[in-house]
């Protein structure tokens, strides 16, 4: 095979592997509907991390495309958890052969698809929000009557827009911790106490008694909760089912187990945050 013939098959290789990743630049249904379902402000964080993982990816392939030996070193330093598994993206960018030197012309196919899926999703969601920010015009009057007809009759209430994220952050204070990202947190809850449980700013007071733990939202609604481990969120096959209209709240925000005496196990797997008052730590 003659160098003109060699280079001709290894372009060939490239172009069937750039053409397999461009039908992988666009968002899976089923993340659409994760989207769909999500708060104005967990949309807002995801638009924040898009943009910092955007600015690395953008990055590396700059310096693989002016200086390869140094944007391969940049690369094998990629923490691959910022990478999303839609459409197997992170099992692509994990292939050893990509970091080698004479595999530099898929590496460079490899960042520009990704960098084309995180433009998609970005505008994905910059659209949810633009639809849904309509929508609460739509249902405050603040459209003509013609616009108006545009809504989405079958949406869900959200305040999240009345919630600015910058209030989240000030939760964590000298009475409230938030809890370790899926970690199990130990409490000490005697019965005859009480106390708030804070899920993405939204209060919940908790309450022992001598067979179940109530929890009472911000509205007055009552959750029983018996002894064992549940999960606690919005979606409808968890074992605490709350309040939909409360969006800020994740899915799936908490796991509480609880052993029936004044042992009460907690760990957060929310987007939010849950906090507890300081000083209830076993």
């Amino acid at each position: 095979m003659t160098n003109q013939e060699g280079e001709g098959k290894h372009g060939s290789e490239v172009e069937r592997f750039s053409s397999r990743l461009a039908s992988l630049v666009k968002v899976p249904s089923s993340r659409i509907a994760e989207f769909v379902d999500s708060s104005a402000l967990e949309l807002q964080q995801q638009l924040a991390v898009i943009d910092e993982v955007d600015g690395r990816f953008e990055a590396i392939l700059t310096a693989v495309r002016r200086d390869p030996d140094q944007g391969l070193q940049a690369f094998a330093g990629l923490d691959l958890r910022i990478v999303s598994r839609d459409h197997g993206w992170r099992d692509i960018l994990a292939r050893e052969e990509l970091r080698q030197r004479d595999a530099l012309p898929f590496l460079v196919v490899a960042l520009e698809k990704y960098i084309e899926y995180l433009h998609f999703r970005r505008r994905l969601l910059a659209f949810i929000l633009e639809r849904r920010a309509l929508m609460e015009s739509a249902s405050r009057g603040d459209l003509s009557p013609f616009m108006a007809t545009l809504r989405d009759v079958s949406r869900r209430e959200t305040s999240a827009f009345d919630r600015p994220a910058r209030d989240l952050g000030a939760m964590a204070s000298d009475v409230y911790r938030r809890l370790p990202a899926r970690e199990a947190y130990l409490l000490h809850f005697p019965a005859d106490e009480e106390m708030t449980l804070v899920l993405a700013g939204h209060p919940f007071r908790m309450s022992r008694g001598t067979e179940v733990l109530t929890l009472k939202d911000e509205n007055g609604a009552a959750y029983q909760i018996p002894p064992g481990s549940h999960t606690v969120g919005r979606a409808r096959d968890c074992d605490v089912v709350l309040d939909a209209n409360l969006r800020e709240i994740s899915r799936r925000h908490l796991v509480i187990e609880w052993d029936g005496e004044s042992r009460l196990t907690l760990m957060d797997v929310s987007h939010l945050g849950s906090f507890v008052p300081k000083g209830n730590a076993d």
